[in-house]
């Protein structure tokens, strides 16, 4: 009971930080590694890390208590018979460790397989009225399967070896019980022991092979679990990409000059960016930047709310350099009306109070009302306390991007930021 309460517990708050962690990473780590990699990453070590802890707590720790008793008494009972017992486990951790070396660039490739499956049925369900628009249903279940042909692929061979270490062992096993059955009865012969003490022994060799056999098993669960884990653990060291510098100062008492001076940021591996960008917003000022689809607009705001950091040149609000500043207090003097409007599976009230929790209902009907926004939440049965679904998929697009207009204006920050000509 309390090893399942101890393993269930790891569990929720290993879900709890890991998911701190990860939602408290830049975007820009965001968007390199995409939705489904970063939430197959957490599922798939929380439930690996949980089979480990209740296998440990049910079974492995008295197998380990058992062991640290039962080879002392082996040796107390007979010093040249444990040996023998004692090779066996030396023979054990040399096929563990030979077959390890063999199955570890299968076993990675494997959890790569786990990815691809995952981020196509995340795409796929993510995307399912494009794909029963242009009748793709049988055309993404046929790529599935493509995708699932390969993870057996990769994973056939690692079982297959996994498979000829334990016949090993177990023929390892049985050697060891012949061995021990061979000298024993020369020592019996020879009168230095009773065929009794023989017996004694063997009873006792079989109990302590099984439980050798028990912590054999768990260290491959733990080799196993080592690639399903190394993506997490990327994820746990890449907490440093958080990490404000040690002298950033807050961005406070905001008027709201923007100023971009020489600004050039290139994507790796693509020729897309901004070169050369250099114009002041002043406060009070509305300004609008146009130019074709991929021209850098939206890149101008994400280098804005430090997404990324440019390459060369200086952002500059009020005269500070934005870089000098943290990036929570730079983002709650920008309020942004993204392309994307960005809904949670929330409320329409708690989706508008996102922009500041703290506002009370009147504050949210007021910023609805001057979104223009009132007139369909009431028309809802359930009015601000209608649910709109996954991504806000319950509403048509005009409202989403309303209800995305009345949460910038209730945020009510000294800069505002419209990324949608519709807007």
């Amino acid at each position: 009971r309390e090893a399942d309460r101890l393993a269930h517990g790891r569990r929720a708050t290993l879900l709890t930080e890991a998911f701190g962690r990860i939602i408290s990473m830049p975007l820009s780590w965001h968007h390199q590694r995409g939705t489904s990699n970063a939430l197959h990453t957490l599922l798939r070590a929380s439930e690996t890390l949980f089979g480990l802890w209740l296998e440990f707590m049910r079974t492995h720790l008295a197998t380990f208590v058992a062991l640290v008793l039962l080879i002392p008494t082996a040796m107390a009972m007979d010093l040249r018979l444990s040996f023998v017992l004692i090779g066996l486990g030396i023979v054990y951790w040399f096929i563990g460790k030979w077959v390890m070396g063999r199955t570890k660039d299968g076993q990675a490739s494997v959890e790569e397989h786990y990815h691809s499956v995952f981020a196509h049925v995340s795409d796929s369900i993510s995307n399912v009225s494009v794909l029963h628009s242009y009748n793709r249903i049988e055309a993404e279940t046929k790529a599935l399967k493509s995708f699932t042909e390969k993870l057996l692929s990769a994973q056939y061979p690692v079982l297959d070896w996994w498979a000829f270490a334990s016949a090993l062992n177990r023929t390892a096993s049985t050697v060891s019980m012949m061995i021990i059955l061979v000298i024993g009865t020369v020592l019996v012969k020879n009168g230095e022991l009773r065929v009794g003490d023989v017996i004694a022994f063997i009873g006792f060799a079989n109990l302590l092979i099984g439980r050798l056999d028990q912590m054999r098993q768990f260290v491959t669960q733990i080799f196993e679990a080592r690639a399903k884990l190394e993506d997490f653990f990327v994820l746990e060291d890449s907490v440093k990409e958080r990490e404000e510098p040690g002298d950033a100062r807050e961005l406070s008492n905001v008027s709201g000059t923007v100023e971009f001076r020489n600004i050039n940021f290139g994507f790796a591996n693509t020729k897309q960016g901004v070169h050369d960008i250099s114009f002041t917003a002043k406060a009070g000022q509305t300004i609008a930047i146009v130019g074709p689809t991929g021209a850098g607009k939206t890149t101008l705001i994400n280098l804005l709310q430090r997404v990324y950091d440019p390459d060369s040149g200086q952002i500059l609000i009020d005269g500070t350099d934005i870089s000098t500043v943290t990036k929570n207090s730079l983002r709650n003097s920008i309020a942004t009306v993204f392309q994307d409007a960005g809904l949670l599976n929330r409320s329409i009230r708690e989706n508008i109070r996102l922009g500041r929790e703290s506002a009370t209902d009147a504050e949210v009907v007021e910023a609805a009302a001057a979104a223009a926004a009132t007139d369909f939440i009431d028309s809802r049965i359930n009015g601000y306390l209608t649910q709109v679904g996954e991504r806000g998929n319950r509403l048509s697009g005009g409202e989403r991007q309303r209800i995305a207009i009345a949460r910038a204006i209730l945020k009510n920050a000294p800069i505002l930021v419209l990324d949608e000509a519709t807007s």
